[in-house]
């Protein structure tokens, strides 16, 4: 099994959810993602 690295950059709120992160994002649908698929959560954060 392979690992990906997740990298979230545009403003979202996230959560746990079932197991899985959900992505609210502010300008478009919500998204579930699959924790199992992802050895790293990266976060580029804005000041």
């Amino acid at each position: 099994m392979s690992w990906q690295t997740l990298l979230i950059s545009n403003p979202c709120k996230l959560s746990i959810k079932n197991g899985n992160i959900l992505l609210r994002r502010l300008d478009d649908e919500d998204a579930n993602i699959a924790i199992s698929k992802y050895l790293l959560l990266l976060l580029k954060i804005r000041k």
